[in-house]
């Protein structure tokens, strides 16, 4: 009995020792909880973070630095650095397809060689029509000279003359509303039942592009509108050029740092069309002032009412391009050839080409006001209005230009005089007035030969067959020091009328070397020399120089007849293959700088 009630106590006992737990805790959770706290997002988004590995916080970081960059290039340095990446990138595959493919000493299977160079010349082709801008300048410039690059590469580049890439519509069109105070491009150019303003344009090149239009009174017009963005992209190329050039001066000791500044304050003008419009209405003044060039040669007219610092309009002109040989010499009564409401012209190669360096002769030794951009794109031939039978010449895209001193165009006229007579004593001293210490470089240049040698450098040239890599790079530098002269006193402009010299040289041998070239600029260098009082006019002189220049027709008519056989390919062509033997040092030195087979 006590047992049992023992018992039951202790059962109760530990009944309410149990129950009083559970009491405990029922009471607890009837009692409300506290609120928790939110946390936001961005400290969920750091505590995250935080959890990550370090190699995902790094590709994080070069994430965000890439968004930054581009939109930084894209909208403040105007793409340069893009397509910087993409130049190299290309360059890069171009010379990694050379090592892998080209000659006995190929890393892989050879390929032919004209395979190889016409797909690494559409490479670059395609790279420099992306790029626009000076890459599409500098694709023009290589067209021209046939010395430095194989042959496809140069028939390619020719392509960017008048077939860049085109901007869209829109593009134009906002263009156009923006340089005239957002009136509509009807409003502009007139909008009635003769106005006219094509959408696709008829010509596009580095800078603009070329619209055909018909003003309300029906007059044809040629508008030409700059790119959207074409002014910031070239003003950050050249920084990026001048940059090259003070690394060039000062890793190789060249006199090259101000060639950098001279090249911008000649190529920013051209993005500039009322400095284009300036220039064009200056020469068209000096060809209306010259008897001899007058009606031969056309400028197309201004209509400045219509024209601001992107948009230029001028008069429509209805001719064929300088290199469209074929047209200009087929009769114009042959079907089949058609150009515009014409078949072709019936004019003779010889007068063409004849016109278009007396125009620039003028312009070299007589008004030392000089185009520097005369590629064939810029060239347009024509029926004289008054002759049929005759050409009349029209130069289009009058913004890259240079203006000669007096001083200077004195020096350059002598120095023609001293190349055609062959004065050694008047070339050296148009040297050392430019800061040279040898004329020669220049000299050869300029007329496009090999350079001369003489008998005391045939020792030297032997010991060249023995030299190293390193030792010839440095015997190159010191040769283009010289080719440069003094800084300070050497004319930078003669880099442009060099490029001019050069492109002329290339249209004259693209057409089969109709004119002797050089004879007709020596010619005009020589009456410079003496109408302008740059040179005392003996009867010494007066002969020799008549000699001098029957020499050089003797030897472009020697040539001519040759051509005629079937025995030469014309007078400039054979300079040019002479140039070219002489470039080959040059090409080995480029080879193996930049790792880049041009031959």
């Amino acid at each position: 009995m006590l047992l049992s009630q023992l018992q039951h106590r202790g059962v109760a006992t530990d009944v309410r020792a149990n129950a009083a737990p559970a009491a405990d805790s029922a009471q607890a959770s009837a009692e409300p909880e506290p609120p928790k706290k939110k946390r936001s997002r961005a400290v969920d988004f750091v505590e995250a973070t935080k959890r990550l590995r370090w190699h995902w916080k790094v590709l994080i970081v070069l994430f965000e630095l890439t968004i930054i960059e581009y939109l930084a290039d894209k909208f403040f340095l105007g793409g340069t650095e893009y397509r910087t990446v993409v130049a190299c990138g290309t360059l890069v595959r171009i010379a990694l397809d050379y090592k892998l493919h080209y000659g006995p000493a190929s890393w892989l299977s050879r390929h032919e060689d004209e395979d190889l160079h016409q797909r690494n010349a559409q490479r670059l082709c395609v790279m420099m029509k992306y790029n626009g801008g000076l890459y599409l300048k500098g694709g023009q410039a290589l067209a021209m000279q046939g010395s430095i690059l194989p042959r496809e590469y140069q028939l390619l580049f020719g392509e960017m003359f008048d077939d860049a890439p085109a901007a869209s519509w829109s593009e134009i069109r906002k263009v156009i509303e923006a340089d005239f105070g957002g009136r509509s491009v009807e409003d502009v150019f007139g909008d009635g039942p003769s106005a006219l303003f094509e959408q696709e344009p008829r010509a596009a090149a580095s800078i603009a592009q070329v619209h055909y239009a018909r003003l309300a009174d029906g007059t044809p017009v040629a508008v030409k509108v700059q790119r959207k963005n074409i002014a910031k992209e070239i003003k950050w190329d050249l920084w990026v050029s001048k940059l090259m050039f003070d690394y060039t001066a000062w890793s190789t000791g060249l006199p090259m740092a101000k060639v950098g500044e001279f090249l911008e304050r000649c190529i920013l003008p051209e993005i500039d069309f009322v400095h284009e419009a300036e220039n064009a209405d200056k020469l068209s003044r000096l060809v209306a002032d010259d008897e001899n060039l007058r009606g031969r040669v056309h400028v197309p007219k201004v209509f400045h009412e219509l024209s601001s610092d992107r948009v230029l309009t001028t008069e429509w002109i209805d001719g064929t391009q300088l290199w469209d040989k074929d047209v200009i010499e087929a009769p114009a009564s042959r079907p089949g050839i058609a150009l515009g409401k014409h078949t072709g012209l019936g004019l003779r190669l010889s007068d063409t080409m004849e016109t278009v360096l007396e125009l620039f002769a003028k312009q070299f030794f007589s008004w030392g006001f000089v185009h520097c951009d005369p590629h064939p794109g810029n060239i347009l031939v024509r029926q004289h209005p008054r002759d049929p039978s005759k050409p009349q010449v029209v130069l289009l895209d009058h913004g890259l230009y240079v203006t000669m001193s007096p001083s200077f165009r004195s020096q350059y006229a002598r120095f023609w005089k001293a190349l055609v007579t062959d004065d050694e004593a008047l070339l050296a001293q148009v040297a050392q007035e430019w800061g040279m210490d040898s004329p020669e470089a220049w000299a050869d240049a300029t007329l496009m030969r090999p350079f001369k040698e003489k008998p005391s450098e045939q020792g030297e040239k032997l010991q060249r067959r023995t030299e190293t890599s390193e030792e010839r790079q440095q015997r190159m530098i010191e040769e283009a020091r010289a080719y440069l002269g003094d800084e300070d006193v050497f004319p930078r402009e003669m880099l442009l009328l060099e490029r001019s010299i050069t492109i002329l040289q290339g249209n004259n041998r693209f057409l089969g070397s109709p004119v002797n070239r050089i004879k007709l600029l020596g010619k005009h260098a020589v009456l410079a020399v003496r109408e302008g009082g740059f040179g005392e006019a003996t009867m010494a002189d007066v002969l020799g120089t008549r000699v001098a220049l029957c020499k050089l027709d003797l030897a472009f008519w020697w040539s001519c007849v040759r051509q005629y056989f079937g025995y030469g390919s014309g007078f400039e062509q054979e300079i040019k293959e002479a140039e070219e033997r002489q470039m080959r040092e040059t090409k080995d030195v480029i080879a193996e700088l930049l790792g880049i087979v041009v031959d």
